[in-house]
């Protein structure tokens, strides 16, 4: 069963203005997280697959790493260097996928049909908008 969880950025992945070939065979960092909902990576386990899910895994424009998991929901922010910024629960929406754009975090919630989308704050997780997108 895995207990750790690996990340590994490359260079095409955060650092602008490098070759192609540099980007493939650069390795800038390698952080390992272990899965834990109280301080780590918030999972969700499966008896399905014998394992741990992660809602997603993303990053914003100054390379943040951004973790959805776990039930209720968790997203927990991590600085470049895997130094937790914050870590949040909410009861809105279920852990999936996470979208990072302009210091806004965007996460649409389908389930049971409620089809709604959530606008969070990108520096302290904080709800600031939301709504229904279609019925």
């Amino acid at each position: 069963m895995l207990k750790y969880l690996g990340l590994i950025f490359l260079l095409s992945m955060v650092l602008p203005g490098y070759s192609a070939e540099q980007k493939m065979t650069n390795t800038l960092e390698k952080i390992v997280l272990p899965f834990s909902n109280e301080k780590g990576v918030p999972y969700l386990d499966s008896s399905e697959i014998d394992g741990k899910i992660v809602g997603c895994l993303t990053n914003d424009s100054d390379n943040n790493i951004f973790i959805m998991g776990g039930d209720p929901a968790i997203l927990v922010k991590y600085s470049p260097e895997g130094k937790e910024i914050f870590r949040r629960k909410y009861s809105e929406f279920q852990a999936g996928y996470v979208y990072a754009e302009n210091l806004k975090l965007y996460i649409f919630d389908g389930d049971n049909g409620k089809n709604m989308l959530y606008i969070l704050d990108a520096e302290t997780g904080k709800i600031v908008e939301w709504g229904q997108v279609f019925s």
